[in-house]
């Protein structure tokens, strides 16, 4: 039997917007229709109206009264609230996983994604674990597209993760160091 993709098309479609927002290719101010984004990304109307909910909800977009939505600008401050939450996200995350990860452990630093996302896979809750996958992709996608994850730093700063874990330091202040780090460097790529 396959398996099944915990992430519904709803996030797949708010992720994907997010990523085109953060990019710069849905400039502040673009008007969207659910129709024509759910024509580009070939689904229905409905995730596509659920994602465009949520994107509202985050700030990135405003609802016009003709049923369409506009982008709001993305800022430095936008940012940095974003990757704040979701620092202390993660950093929750591993103080719940703390046993299971233990015992399962940690996967290699080198494998970002699967590494950041191990503490929420552990605690077998898939609606958490698409919630924060979803916050995650969408901002680790926006910077890349704007050219500021740099994988060699993102790694030491994994490394030094998976160290305080293995020896049984406190995580947080490393987990969000490297969110700060990649706040920065993709804010000031934002600017630029």
């Amino acid at each position: 039997m396959k398996s099944v993709s915990l992430v519904s098309l709803k996030d797949q479609a708010a992720a994907a917007l997010r990523r085109e927002i953060y990019a710069g290719e849905l400039p502040d101010g673009a008007e969207l229709r659910q129709e024509d984004i759910a024509a580009q990304l070939g689904i229905s109307r409905l995730p596509v109206r659920e994602a465009m909910q949520q994107l509202q909800n985050e700030g990135l977009l405003e609802r016009l009264p003709n049923r369409h939505v506009r982008v709001v600008g993305v800022t430095a401050a936008r940012l940095r609230q974003s990757f704040a939450v979701l620092a202390a996200m993660e950093c929750e995350l591993f103080a719940l996983a703390d046993t299971a990860l233990r015992e399962k452990g940690l996967p290699d630093p080198a494998c970002d994604a699967e590494f950041h996302l191990a503490a929420a896979e552990v605690l077998d809750n898939p609606t958490l674990y698409q919630r924060f996958f979803t916050q995650r992709q969408g901002l680790l996608d926006a910077a890349q597209a704007l050219g500021a994850a740099e994988p060699t730093a993102l790694i030491e700063r994994n490394r030094a993760i998976a160290e305080a874990f293995t020896v049984g330091k406190d995580t947080a202040p490393h987990i969000r160091r490297y969110y700060d780090d990649l706040t920065e460097q993709t804010a000031k790529e934002l600017i630029v």
